[in-house]
């Protein structure tokens, strides 16, 4: 279902890009690539999601959006985070949680399920990141955009 700021084809294809991402950070994983996602998707939502904020803004998404929440009866620290697009929910690493491998929607129960939400501008985040940090994002992302071609394939 679109978000209503968005139309079904505009919706389709984020649905799709995701999809894609996904797979291509699982094929890097099975293939070794240097350097793969050390862990995934246990533990990953930040990073993961960064990569795909990054990758989406190369594909001309604006307004890209890194929501984290704490789970209920949990620690505040201990928190799960995702992306808002467009004001659609994109999760690549909730499927730890009992939710599917790729999630993206208008509306999501177990999102909204989660406490003490907080936000802020993905890409002025990344770009606030020392230089360092960049550019192993930068390290990490590259094996993954080169598995895109494959992933779209599969």
């Amino acid at each position: 279902m679109p978000h209503p700021s968005m139309n079904a084809d505009q919706f389709v294809a984020l649905r799709n890009l995701a999809t894609r991402f996904r797979t291509a950070i699982e094929r890097s994983i099975a293939e070794q690539a240097t350097p793969h996602l050390p862990y995934f998707p246990d533990g990953a939502c930040r990073l993961v999601s960064h990569l795909l904020a990054l990758h989406l803004s190369r594909q001309g998404y604006q307004g890209i959006r890194y929501q984290h929440a704490a789970f209920p009866g949990q620690e505040a620290h201990i928190r799960h985070g995702w992306l808002v697009v467009d004001g659609a929910t994109v999760d690549l690493t909730a499927d730890p949680y009992g939710q599917p491998p790729v999630v993206v929607t208008s509306a999501s129960a177990f999102h909204a399920s989660l406490e003490a939400p907080a936000g802020e501008d993905a890409l002025a985040a990344i770009a606030a990141l020392p230089p360092e940090a960049r550019s192993r994002y930068e390290r990490f992302l590259g094996p993954i955009v080169a598995r895109l071609g494959a992933a779209g394939a599969a």
